[in-house]
């Protein structure tokens, strides 16, 4: 079973209860955070070891958080860590943000550029996309060394390639054909 697959259900959860209640923005903060700790390559090594059962992963896991987890939280940690499903936080959380931009009619949409991108050109980009997606758009944009020009866009599935070098592909594969 994929990653995905295992922790569709506990971002499934995990929103509900969020949402329930009204507590999407905490919620996503405690997740986040705890997908960050758990990522840390010292915490890996402690919750890859056999050594460790469940409730030492648990424990470690609530000693990480404790400043960020409240009682929801550590229920829901707790459940992970018996179920070895700590694993799946990054993929909790990615899910979980999709259930939230899905409730919230938000897009965050991704663009890279050679040159950083000044606030009018942002915010007409912003207007364009809301029009094209109907969404309200989070735009995160990002220089790239390996952008000669113009912009790649990513906004969930969808990939529009504007670049000088997705340009150039483009019109060989014409001329080749």
């Amino acid at each position: 079973m994929t990653a995905a697959k295992l922790a569709r259900p506990y971002a499934k959860a995990a929103f509900e209860y969020a949402q329930q209640h009204r507590q999407l923005d905490h919620w996503a903060v405690m997740l986040q955070t705890m997908a960050e700790l758990i990522k840390q390559p010292t915490v890996q090594q402690l919750l890859k070891n056999p050594k460790y059962s469940s409730e030492a992963h648990s424990e470690i896991s609530l000693a990480l958080g404790q400043d960020i987890l409240d009682e929801a939280g550590k229920n829901f940690i707790k459940l992970l860590a018996l179920n070895h499903r700590l694993s799946a936080l990054p993929d909790i959380v990615m899910q979980f943000e999709q259930l939230r931009a899905a409730i919230e009619q938000t897009l965050t949409v991704r663009v890279k550029s050679a040159i950083p991108l000044d606030e009018d050109y942002q915010q007409h980009l912003v207007k364009l996309l809301n029009a094209k997606f109907q969404r309200h758009i989070i735009l995160q944009c990002e220089v790239d060394k390996n952008v000669l020009g113009g912009l790649l866009i990513t906004a969930g599935d969808h990939v529009i390639d504007g670049t000088v070098k997705g340009q150039l592909e483009r019109m060989r594969e014409v001329m080749v054909n």
